[in-house]
């Protein structure tokens, strides 16, 4: 009996060992567990680009009338009849202004009357130098007479010619800048004219992308493509017209203009905005060679060899031996190991262990 006894009070006290014993073993399992799990690192991503892409570039641009011209009186005067309005369409010789021309009438009846005058007296004389009457002299002053006299007519009826304002070409009026009854001077501009449906393309290329482009016997020949917002599924093709030849001084870039074929797709006024892009790759001194585009920085050196860090789907890393190229403004040329489309670590490669998984500190479209 008493065995049994001391055996029985034994026993919780062998329970609660063995559950401490447990407790401590299931801790120590969770540290193991727990010391296991490393930090996911973040890092800067990139994606590389193939070298044959970076020959198509995209730029902003803007529409431009191909035919615009300022339309001005040659004399002065107030403003009897304005024709038109913003917006209108004309046929070339249209009346677009007319001044009030009361002036200019009463000028051609002055003139008109001494080109009379000179004209009979011119006769008169004439006749009597025929009859031996006149002198030589005579005759001569009568002639300069009337030459003047018909060149002040002459002057005169232009001068009334110049108060009415004809359309130079068929066209639409784009801006008009005077009112009725209003004064206005010689080459002031009233009116804006343009055609109808000519337009050029206006955008910029920088200088550092200009001087990578070789001169081409038939500049024409180069073309590109149109992409407008609210049509983002087609293109419309524009080929070269001209460029400027000195650059802006703030931007240092070249301001260059395509002719458009004409668009029936929708209506095209000018200041619309659109995108252009172009293939330079037939054009550029120096073509690269084939392969994939890397930021310098994501470039490290080891054991003689170069090496990237590519960056699998799951976001881990695995040291990639790749060949190099030539170095350009865009990076350095890959030729072998990685292809377009890869994801590389762009920055602190020396902080990055092989198979360690990453995440995206910033992640950028291209370089």
């Amino acid at each position: 009996m008493f065995d049994k006894d001391l055996t029985m009070s034994k026993l919780p006290a062998a329970l609660l060992i063995a559950a401490s014993l447990t407790l401590v073993g299931c801790q120590q399992d969770d540290n193991q567990v727990t010391a296991k799990i490393e930090p996911i690192r973040p890092a800067k991503i990139v994606k590389v680009v193939a070298s044959d892409s970076l020959s198509v570039r995209r730029f902003p641009a803007i529409i431009e009338a191909a035919n615009q011209t300022q339309i001005s009186f040659r004399t002065s005067g107030q403003v009897e009849a304005l024709e038109v309005q913003a917006g209108q369409q004309v046929t070339k010789g249209q009346l677009l202004a007319k001044l009030d021309d009361t002036d200019y009438q009463n000028n051609i009846m002055q003139a008109q009357a001494n080109h009379d005058l000179a004209k009979v007296q011119h006769e008169q004389i004439s006749q009597l130098y025929e009859q031996k009457y006149a002198s030589k002299t005579e005759l001569e002053q009568v002639t300069a007479q009337l030459k003047a006299a018909k060149a002040a007519l002459q002057m005169a009826q232009e001068a009334l010619a110049h108060t009415r304002l004809l359309a130079p070409m068929e066209g639409i009026v784009d801006r008009v800048n005077i009112k009725n009854h209003q004064l206005v001077s010689p080459q002031l501009p009233v009116l804006q004219l343009r055609t109808l449906d000519d337009f050029d393309i206006r955008f910029d290329i920088p200088e550092s992308l200009l001087s990578q482009i070789q001169k081409v016997a038939d500049p024409h020949s180069i073309c590109l493509n149109v992409h407008f917002n609210g049509h983002p599924q087609k293109s419309y093709p524009a080929c070269y017209k001209e460029n400027e030849s000195s650059p802006d001084p703030m931007s240092r870039s070249y301001s260059m203009v395509f002719a458009m074929a004409p668009i029936t797709d929708f209506t095209l006024m000018p200041g619309m905005s659109s995108e252009v892009e172009i293939d330079l790759s037939q054009v550029m001194v120096d073509k690269p060679s084939s392969g994939v585009l890397v930021p310098t920085e994501a470039l490290f050196e080891q054991q003689g060899s170069t090496y990237v860090w590519l960056v699998d789907q799951e976001m881990y890393v695995h040291k990639t031996a790749v060949s190099t190229g030539q170095m350009m403004n865009e990076g350095i040329l890959v030729l072998e190991g990685l292809k377009h489309g890869d994801q590389v670590v762009a920055a602190g490669v020396a902080y990055i262990q092989d198979k360690m998984q990453v995440r995206a500190l910033q992640k950028e479209r291209g370089l």
